[in-house]
């Protein structure tokens, strides 16, 4: 009885192939978790606080005060905030890109227009950037109940 098989140089490139194949399967699955972990530490590591006497809602503006001043420099770099507009069941998002002046170590009062609806509570979080990756912080939200202006 004759056996035939593969010849042993097949049966290296084979098992190469499987192996290389394994590998880039594994990265691909493992790949999307470790930066999406990475940009929530990221963000968790931004600091700052809604003063709540600073702020207020009314007369087509909406007034916000934030608070850095327990931040520190090596933060992520804030490139803007992100301003919800609450009310009973409306919500709407404003952007407010060029508040990139609010670093760590001061508190600001920025000013914001706003005639949809009349605003009963704030929630803002920050956009950063880190590493060329822009993330909105969404996770680290802050929520105030604004006073009329």
């Amino acid at each position: 009885m004759e056996k035939k098989g593969i010849s042993p140089i097949i049966a290296t490139v084979l098992i190469i192939a499987i192996t290389i194949g394994a590998g880039v399967l594994l990265y691909s699955m493992v790949q999307p978790l470790i930066q999406s972990n990475m940009g929530k530490a990221e963000c968790t590591q931004t600091t700052f606080e809604l003063d709540r006497f600073s702020s207020c809602a009314g007369s087509g503006i909406i007034k916000v005060s934030i608070d850095r001043t327990v931040s520190t420099s090596d933060e992520p770099d804030v490139i803007g905030w992100k301003i919800v507009a609450v009310s009973e069941g409306e919500k709407m998002t404003l952007s407010a890109d060029d508040w990139d002046d609010i670093v760590p170590g001061i508190q600001k009062t920025k000013q914001l227009s706003f005639s949809e609806f009349p605003v009963t509570n704030i929630e803002v979080y920050p956009v950063i950037k880190s590493n060329n990756i822009v993330q909105e912080c969404t996770n680290i939200k802050r929520q105030i109940k604004v006073s009329p202006c």
